[in-house]
């Protein structure tokens, strides 16, 4: 119904908020840019085997949009971004990056010095936080609770990353 609307309007179909084809194509858009827009903040990437690998389930298909953010901000860095839930992921080289379908993401040895930052990086989180101020419902708003199971400083020694990972 879009693409009849857009190719008898023409280009003012995105003005045409009211007709609700439209405006449920804005809303899905406008989804998957704020979901985009808080991985860029809440990724978090594990060094393993002079790799970078964060593991992600957003709920739309971001990594696209991912690429180009990561990749201008770590140009001369390996990372690995994996979306679990459609088994595929961002693989960047310097120079290079493509996302490519990979079924189980078998996860590197993770070196001592690597749980040693995680381990800096919970007690400083955990530090800085004011007993006195703590606000769980703001928190939930600004920082969305699905997004906190990938996240280091939320991961108990039971929830941090295995070996495979499905």
């Amino acid at each position: 119904r879009y693409v009849r609307l857009a190719m008898k309007s023409g280009p003012a179909v995105c003005s045409m908020l009211a007709d609700p084809c439209v405006n449920l194509l804005n809303r899905a858009i406008r989804h998957l840019y704020i979901e985009a827009h808080h991985l860029c903040g809440f990724i978090r990437f594990t060094e393993a085997d002079h790799t970078l690998l964060s593991i992600i389930n957003p709920r739309n298909d971001v990594l696209p949009l991912l690429d180009d953010h990561f990749s201008d901000r770590l140009p001369e860095e390996r990372f690995i971004i994996y979306d679990r839930g459609r088994q595929r992921a961002l693989m960047h080289l310097p120079g290079e990056s493509r996302i490519m379908p990979v079924g189980k993401l078998h996860m590197p040895h993770i070196s001592a010095e690597e749980m040693d930052v995680q381990m800096l990086w919970k007690r400083f989180y955990h530090t800085i936080a004011i007993q006195g101020r703590i606000n769980p419902k703001l928190e939930r708003s600004l920082l969305p609770l699905r997004f906190r199971q990938d996240m280091t400083e939320f991961q108990t020694p039971s929830t941090s990353k295995g070996a495979l990972i499905p």
